[in-house]
């Protein structure tokens, strides 16, 4: 099942050509499905439903050291308000960013994870 077929409002919407600004660079468009990291879109939504929220890990870690080696000896970091899951704090961490939290829901999160308070 393509993505157009799961989702009829996407039927008229999907644009031919991918932003590549946008999506992941691992995506691809492979007959009337997206893949991104070679997971198809279409069966997560079959799995899970919509929407869902997906993410490319070897992408979001390579942004990650684009912009450390960008800003080299300065303090870079990530805004929690833009999507924090437990698993997003600790692939941020692990990058060597630094965490801005907001609220308090954000600080539980890098909390649970033990992301270093002074980061």
């Amino acid at each position: 099942m393509t993505l157009r077929e799961l989702i009829p409002s996407l039927r008229s919407s999907l644009p031919d050509k991918l932003a590549p600004i946008i999506w992941p660079r691992t995506t691809r468009r492979v007959g009337g499905d997206i893949q991104i990291g070679g997971v198809s879109l279409a069966s997560i939504a079959g799995r899970f439903g919509t929407p869902a929220y997906v993410l490319d890990e070897v992408d979001l870690r390579e942004r990650c050291q684009e912009y450390r080696r960008a800003f080299a000896g300065e303090e870079v970091a990530y805004a929690g308000k833009a999507l924090l899951t437990r698993a997003v704090a600790r692939m941020i961490g692990e990058e060597g960013l630094s965490l801005d939290v907001c609220s308090a829901g954000e600080m539980a999160v890098a909390r649970a994870v033990g992301f270093p308070a002074a980061e």
